[in-house]
Formats: structure tokens, C-alpha cells, sequence
């Protein structure tokens, strides 16, 4: 994701994994593991398929979000901005996955030229009270430092350079 991201992973933190039941647990490991790989493309299958076979799971959100972040790193990025969009439309209160969701939609946006959107998405994240505490905001204030730079903003780089260092420096 980023080295300013360095207390986020994209695996299932363990107490939501022990909420999955044997059969959820092991579409999930499937997946992971095709992630694990580099096999995004399948992982992205597979985690699509976990959403169709268990549509009431504790996990839901992560799974959604990581059907998008799948194909997003696939390279389909058009596709995965969609399924992003899905988690922030159904699951936007689920934190610790619609938070990466509108990061990584951000970064989409981005890496298909499209500046406007992506620089909306990141900060439509730094807005959001819950979402600007989760790991990937330090580097969504990157990021967005250097959308500020590369337009020709070094006042508006700064500040969000110097937040970055105010907010992050112990955590990140």
C-alpha cells in the first residue's frame, strides 16, 4: 500500500477471522493464499464467490473490499473502483474496510489519470472523523501532497506534508 501505511495489511485481522465458520474460513484461505501468490485475477474469483456463497457473513465488508483491492491490483482497475464503491455504498460504517476502500479508489482514480477524482476521493477520507484515524490516512495525506506538488502547490503540499508528521510520526 505505502511505507506510511505500516500498521495495515490487507489480510483479516484474527478476532474477525474467528467469527468466520469452517466453510467461510476456508474460502478465505483460498483466496488469501492465491493473494499470497501474486495470482490476483483468481484471489479476485474467489473472493467474489465468498460474497455469492455467504451473503450474511461477519466478514462481508472485508471481503467485498478485497474482491476490489484484488482487481485493482489485477490491473482492472475501472472494475475494482466499482466494487469499491459498493463497499463505501453498503458497508461505509464498517471502518477498518471502507476506509481502504476510499483510499484505494483514491489511488485507482489516480494510476488511471484521472487527478480530479482521486484527489476527491483522499480528501473526502481526511474529512470523514472515523476514517482519517485508520492506518492508510497517513498515506492518503501523501499522496495527496503530491498531487499539490506536482500542480504546482507547495503551500498546500507542506501542510499536508506537516500533518503527516503530526498525526502519523508515532504510529506509522
Amino acid at each position: 500500500a505505502s511505507l506510511w501505511a505500516a500498521d495495515w495489511s490487507w489480510q483479516l485481522p484474527a478476532d474477525r477471522y474467528k467469527q468466520l465458520d469452517l466453510f467461510q474460513r476456508a474460502q478465505y484461505d483460498k483466496a488469501s493464499k492465491l493473494v499470497q501468490e501474486g495470482n490476483f485475477q483468481a484471489a479476485a474469483g474467489e473472493f467474489e464467490k465468498f460474497k455469492v456463497q455467504f451473503p450474511d457473513a461477519p466478514a462481508l465488508a472485508h471481503m467485498v473490499f478485497m474482491h476490489g483491492y484484488c482487481l485493482h491490483q489485477a490491473k482492472v482497475r475501472n472494475q475494482a473502483i466499482k466494487v469499491y464503491s459498493e463497499v463505501l455504498d453498503y458497508f461505509a460504517e464498517e471502518v477498518p474496510d471502507a476506509a481502504p476502500a476510499k483510499y484505494f479508489m483514491g489511488l485507482a482514480h489516480l494510476e488511471n489519470g484521472d487527478t480530479r477524482n482521486g484527489v476527491q476521493c483522499l480528501k473526502e477520507m481526511l474529512a470523514n472523523e472515523a476514517y482519517v484515524k485508520h492506518p492508510l490516512a497517513g498515506s492518503a495525506l501523501a499522496r495527496l501532497a503530491e498531487q499539490h506538488w506536482k500542480a504546482g502547490e507547495p503551500e498546500q503540499a507542506m501542510k499536508c506534508w506537516k500533518r503527516v508528521v503530526q498525526d502519523f510520526s508515532k504510529t506509522n
